[in-house]
This record gives C-alpha cells, sequence and structure tokens, in this order.
C-alpha cells in the first residue's frame, strides 16, 4: 500500500519508518512539496503524510496546490503537527484538504490505526470506482472527479450499438455455465477490440447483450459510420464463429 510522507526531519522519517514498515506500506520520503510533485505525478498514492511543522514547510496554499493538482492519484492526505490543540496552522491544513492529522510526539498505536482506517477506505473506494467504471461512460467519469457532478448535454448525432444472441435463454440450457461464460467472455473480448478500434465507447455488457455508443462521449468525425462499420464487423465476425463451430461439430450454433 503506497504511503508518501513528506517531511525533512531525519528523526521523523526514522520514526515513522519504525512505526509504518511492514503491513503491506510502501513508504515513500519526500523532503518538500515540490519532490512530492514529482512522485505524485508518476503513480497513484493511497495516503501522504505531510509535517507543515518544518521551517522548509512553504506555505498552506502551496500544499492545497499539490493536493489539488494530484487528488485524482492521491486519496487521502494527513498532516503531522505539534500544535494539534491550539494552533491554528493545523486548521488551514485541514481546510487545504487534509483530511486527518498525527499529533507529535508520535502514538505508534494510533498512527497505526488511523492509518489502516484509511487504507480500508481506499480499498472501499477502488471497488466503487470499480463498479462506476463497469456503468458509467470514462468521460462521465472524468467529469464526476473534476467537478463531483455532470451536467445534461444534448446529442444530436449520437449512435446507439447493440447487440444479443439469437435464442440465447434456449441455446444455454444445454451448455455448462462455466463454459457458457467462457465463450461470452470470448466473444466480447473480441467486441472490445471492435469498438475501440472504430473508437466508439462501451457502455456495458448485460447477460449476453452488449451496448456502446458513438458520437455521444466522443467527438469524433462520422458516429453513424463509425458504428455501422463496428456492427458489420460484429456480425462478420459472429458468422465466421458459426461457420466453424459447425465445422468442428461444437455445440454453439
Amino acid at each position: 500500500f503506497p504511503v508518501t510522507i513528506i517531511d525533512d526531519n531525519r528523526t521523523d522519517q526514522l520514526a515513522l519508518k519504525e512505526i509504518l514498515a511492514g503491513y503491506g506500506n510502501i513508504l515513500l520520503f519526500c523532503e518538500s512539496l515540490q519532490e512530492a510533485h514529482d512522485a505524485l505525478r508518476r503513480k497513484e498514492v493511497g495516503i501522504i503524510l505531510v509535517n507543515i511543522d518544518r521551517p522548509k514547510f512553504p506555505s498552506m496554499e502551496e500544499l492545497q496546490e499539490l493536493l489539488e493538482e494530484h487528488k485524482q492519484h492521491t486519496h487521502y492526505s494527513i498532516v503531522i503537527t505539534e500544535n494539534a490543540r491550539t494552533g491554528s496552522k493545523l486548521l488551514r491544513g485541514l481546510n487545504s484538504g487534509a483530511v486527518d492529522f498525527i499529533n507529535k510526539p508520535f502514538n505508534p498505536h494510533l498512527i497505526q490505526a488511523k492509518i489502516e482506517v484509511y487504507k480500508s477506505l481506499y480499498y472501499k473506494d477502488q471497488r466503487i470506482a470499480q463498479l462506476l467504471s463497469n456503468i458509467l461512460p470514462r468521460t462521465i467519469l472524468e467529469e464526476l472527479n473534476q467537478h463531483g457532478k455532470f451536467s445534461p448535454k444534448r446529442i444530436d448525432k449520437g449512435v446507439v450499438l447493440f447487440t444479443d444472441f439469437v435464442d440465447f435463454s434456449m441455446k444455454s440450457k444445454s451448455i455448462k455455465p462455466l463454459k457458457l461464460v467462457k465463450r461470452l467472455e470470448y466473444y466480447f473480448t473480441r467486441f472490445d477490440q471492435i469498438v475501440e478500434r472504430y473508437k466508439l465507447e462501451k457502455i456495458k455488457t448485460i447477460g449476453d447483450a452488449y451496448m456502446a455508443l458513438a458520437g455521444v462521449t466522443e467527438d469524433n468525425e462520422e458516429p453513424v459510420l463509425r458504428a455501422a462499420m463496428a456492427a458489420l464487423e460484429m456480425r462478420d465476425f459472429m458468422r465466421n464463429e458459426r461457420e466453424v463451430s459447425r465445422a468442428r461439430y461444437r455445440d454453439w450454433e
């Protein structure tokens, strides 16, 4: 689990390494916000710990800029401070985008507990994101991540491509479930390749049905032509599969 620690204090670094090493954590130490910027551009980070009391700490505004720039790849930010009760700096840190704080001197058990809580939330976020990616188009997800909402749009030349296997319910009764799922996965994988080639947007699969869009979530030219060409290629692929199946005496005809 990736944890980035922004702190130029060697004593803090050694203490946090001792507290957090292991437990599935991958620790990356940065001594400045600029170093953290460079690191966050290269990889996604689950948790950031940042010491806001260090003399070299630039400003809360720069911390806010860092968290805002990398918010799609940084999930939870926690500030480290000695002034949790009396300092206004902690409040400013939380207002900059941090979700929690760690007080000094360090309490190992409390720190470990907080990290585990946010790791659990991170994994839940990942599962939710995966579910949403299976339901919503990529462009809608990007708008949701950036603005927290998406606005209705008028589409003048959008095309919906929908496929369905004829007599699927009846034919599926004679095929073992695992074999059926593998067969559908094989077909849908080829459909994915066709959709990608014609720059359509896959929406979802429902049982034996496959849905994609053209000219709705992207602005490439000729959405009708691209959707029609994709549909024809899917049809030709399935016809070829049917002939091969018959030739080999398979049970999908």
